[in-house]
């Protein structure tokens, strides 16, 4: 069962990269114009596309290393196992923190155009059409980015979540089994919460985008209520009741929102008690079992 988790972890892992980059390419003009909106006119995206590229190779000299070393480990595949895992996890990191920054560089430049829009004095058709083509400009941009990262996005999060069950089973297995050692079972609950953070970063980026859009919505709202002798005001009451809002998905498989952190925690908790009590089970019928054959029923001769 560990060894499951370990290996699923580590695929899942290395498609995330590869995944990435696919999408990368396929959206090239897009990608730059997104950087370029975002005011971040670095191009780093030769160094994404190498780090990515390590990440793939990472994972791949993973397998090889838990192959060669099966089935007892050596010192030096340890360490090797342990630099791969590291680089790994960075190019999972590194996608995350990339959509995050989009996000955020979005959110920033909605926040603005809110409080441009409130802090106005001279409130006119012009401005109030202005925020709307803001809001309807950095929506737009918002929702391509989430297509173009989601099946990153949801690679990402399976693989973060095996982490945080593999991490889970093994404190529990060396808690029952073998005895606990406090040091390695505080570094593994903090490895199990560090992959949960990162969760909660999506979600929590994802959110506070969602909000600003809301907020911007809002303001324009109260706004054409204002500019009483705007011509478009029909328009604009339309404009608003449609909402336009956005939702974060990870491929349509689930909303990135704060439900997906308590529902890993319930499913990892939940799937750890169904094992503890089938390990349980098992382990007192196979002592029955034995406890059975090694007994010699008594006979009584007449």
């Amino acid at each position: 069962m560990k060894i499951g988790f370990a290996i699923c972890a580590e695929i899942v892992a290395a498609i995330s990269p590869m995944l990435h980059l696919i999408a990368l390419m396929k959206n090239d003009y897009f990608w730059t114009n997104l950087w370029y909106v975002g005011n971040n006119r670095v191009d780093n995206h030769t160094v994404t596309c190498t780090v990515l590229f390590t990440g793939i190779i990472s994972g791949a000299i993973l397998e090889v290393v838990d192959m060669f070393q099966y089935p007892a480990p050596t010192g030096s595949g340890t360490v090797l196992h342990m630099i791969c895992s590291w680089i790994s996890d960075c190019s999972i990191i590194i996608i995350i923190v990339q959509f995050c920054s989009l996000l955020d560089k979005f959110k920033s430049h909605v926040d603005f155009a809110n409080d441009k829009l409130i802090m106005n004095l001279f409130q006119t058709p012009s401005l109030l059409e202005e925020a709307m083509n803001s809001h309807i400009q950095y929506l737009k941009f918002a929702k391509k980015s989430n297509e173009i990262f989601s099946l990153q996005l949801l690679t990402s999060c399976v693989a973060l979540f095996n982490k945080f069950l593999s991490y889970l089973y093994d404190t529990m297995v060396d808690l029952l089994m073998s005895g606990l050692d406090l040091q390695v079972a505080i570094i593994r609950v903090s490895a199990a919460i560090h992959c949960l953070l990162y969760v909660y970063f999506l979600v929590k980026t994802c959110q506070d985008f969602r909000h600003s859009a809301d907020n911007l919505n809002f303001s324009i709202f109260e706004t054409s209520r204002k500019v009483y002798f705007s011509r478009d005001i029909v328009e604009v009451h339309t404009y608003v009741l449609m909402k336009n809002q956005i939702q974060f998905t990870a491929a349509g498989f689930f909303n990135l929102d704060y439900p997906i952190i308590t529902s890993m925690t319930a499913m990892a908790v939940t799937f750890l008690v169904v094992i503890l009590q089938f390990s349980m089970n098992t382990s007192y019928s196979m002592a029955s079992n034995s406890t059975w054959l090694f007994s010699k029923p008594s006979i009584t001769l007449i």
